[in-house]
Parts: C-alpha cells; structure tokens; sequence
C-alpha cells in the first residue's frame, strides 16, 4: 500500500495488492473515514414539466461511507456513499456508488494513528520475466509473474527437424520475444537442450538473454519444467511464481516436522502464539471468514502486523492455491 500525505489527516491510498484491498475494508468499515472524491454530475434541468440531463461537470465531494461491500474474489470494494459536501451545488445530500480496485487510488480523510494501524506487510518488489521454451515439434513464449501467461504457443510441421532447421524455425518467434521483452522492460529466458542453446549461441547474436541448457518440453508442460530447474530457481528468485513453489515445498516440509499449524479450526492459536510471523490464505477462505467472523480476521491480521511479519493471500486456482485448499485454505507459521 502506498500512502501519500496530503494534508493534516488527508491521504492518498494506492492499493497494489489483495492485502491492500482487505486493509483498506477494514479502514472504511470500522471507521467510516470522510473520502475526497472527484465525480462528474450531470444535473437534471426541469423545463416545461419535463426533466432532461445537463452537460457533465466535474465536482469534488466529500463522501460519508454507508455500506461498504467486499467483491467475492476480493479484488473490489464497492462503496455506498452520501455526500456531506460538494464543489457545485445541487450534489449535496445525494448518494452515489463508487468502485475501489488494484491499482486505484482513493483520498480519505482519517487520523494518522488509525490508518497507519492497518497497513499490513505483503510482499513488494516481485519481478516478472518472458520466457521461451522449445524443443524440435513446439515452442512456447510465457510470462511469469503472480501467473504463468501463456502468450503465444507454436508447432513445428511433423517431420522431424534436427539440428539447424530447429533453429529457423525458432528465430523468428525468437525475434518477437526478443521485441515484446525489451518493450516491456523485462528479461528473457530461454530454455532448451543443451545442443539447441549451443546453436543459438553460434547462429545468433543475443545480447541480455537469460539461456539455460536442459531437456525441457516445447508446450506448457516444458513452463512448469522449468519452474522447477535450479538454476532458474536462482534467475527468478524474486518472481511470485518461484516464490510460490518453494513456499509449497516449506510449507510440506514443516508439516512433516510439526512445525506449522493449518485448517480453520486452529486459527486462535495464532493470536496466543508470538513466534507465528506468516499467515497464508486463500481467497475463497478469507473470504468466507470476513463474511463469518470479521472480528477475528481483525484480530488476526493487526497481531501479525505487530509482529512485523507478513501476510499472504493466495490464488485459489493456482497451485500454491490449490494446496493449501488442500490443508484447510489457512495455515501459519
């Protein structure tokens, strides 16, 4: 979350991520704080008995949240608001909806302690990367950054290529990626058999390409094989993706030694426990407790925040979703 100081106890909040959206629902529901928004109001002009809409005019509001509502795949909050004030005439007292999501900013009006209070830690700073994976029947061009994005798959003609023909067919898919990568800023990875990538290095001239020689399959499946290399392991270490599938391996790793506590029914034991620093949930779990027990989500995500620790909300259908789904959708550590 970013916050910026406008005024005495005015602040921009930029919302970057899913921890952002859950602070920012607590903010707006426990204190219902003033917000300054910008709207365009189109007044009704009343001539002759009828009712028609004038032109569209910026006003700056000061609203008065009333209901506040969290989008099912938290990715949303939608505000019912009444407007205590207004740049124009004519827009006081009226009520108007608004619609905070990732990326969006929004002004509120609220006490320095307070909002501080519930800004909780979650992971900054992930990278993302390209990456192009081939063999001799398909190539693969992705992006991997909180999702693996397929951007563009391809296949060979079904006779078999070998050696140098594999090469032609990938360098004008190379060229794109090459393109897309730079115009972006990103990296590119590309991943092949150790006698492809030595053709490339010998046919062409790539400069801030990231190449790794191993047996990895041309189509989607050669993606996740590389997720799993070592060495990419180190490339990509600040990627979400990365990050996700050692999680998964941590995670496994200290059931078997008893070290991690998971499934709803041991979520208390995280508020008498001081050596619990990472909370994990799912979407659809946290969901279904903020619609159950607001309290206790509350109760939870400021015990960790005064732990400095750090709070992860993770992608049902992906897999470090998936598994811990698996394990109850929560688990502590």
């Amino acid at each position: 979350m970013k916050i910026k100081s406008l005024n005495e106890n005015v602040f921009s909040i930029g919302i970057d991520n899913t921890v952002d959206i859950i602070s920012l629902f607590l903010i707006l529901h426990r204190h219902r704080p003033i917000i300054h928004h910008e709207i365009l109001w189109q007044p009704k002009i009343l001539a002759r008995d009828e009712i028609s809409r004038g032109k569209r005019v910026k006003a700056f509001t000061k609203l008065l949240a009333e209901k506040i509502y969290l989008g099912e795949n938290l990715d949303t909050i939608r505000v019912t608001c009444k407007v205590i004030d207004a740049s124009l005439p004519g827009i006081k007292g009226h009520r108007i909806g608004i619609t905070v999501a990732r990326g969006d900013k929004l002004i509120v009006e609220i006490d320095h302690n307070t909002l501080f209070k519930y800004i909780f830690p979650a992971e900054e700073n992930l990278k993302e990367f390209f990456i192009l994976v081939f063999d001799n029947r398909s190539a693969t061009l992705a992006r991997i950054g909180e999702k693996i994005s397929v951007i563009s798959s391809h296949y060979f003609p079904k006779r078999k290529a070998v050696g140098e023909e594999i090469i032609k067919n990938i360098i004008p898919i190379l060229k794109r990626a090459l393109n897309k990568a730079r115009s972006e800023g990103l990296n590119l990875v590309i991943a092949a058999a150790s006698v492809y990538i030595q053709l490339i290095k010998r046919l062409t001239k790539l400069n801030n390409v990231i190449l790794i020689g191993a047996p990895v399959g041309g189509d989607i499946s050669g993606v996740y094989e590389l997720l799993n290399l070592s060495e990419f392991r180190k490339i990509a270490k600040d990627t979400a993706k990365v990050r996700e599938t050692l999680l998964i391996e941590q995670i496994k790793g200290k059931i078997i030694r008893g070290e991690i506590i998971y499934g709803l029914s041991e979520i208390e034991k995280i508020l008498k426990n001081s050596r619990i620093y990472t909370v994990i949930f799912t979407k659809k779990t946290l969901n279904k407790l903020i619609l159950e027990k607001l309290d206790l989500v509350e109760r939870v995500l400021l015990s960790i925040r005064k732990r400095n620790g750090r709070i992860l909300v993770v992608e049902d259908k992906e897999a470090i979703g998936v598994f811990i789904n698996s394990i109850g959708g929560f688990t502590a550590f």
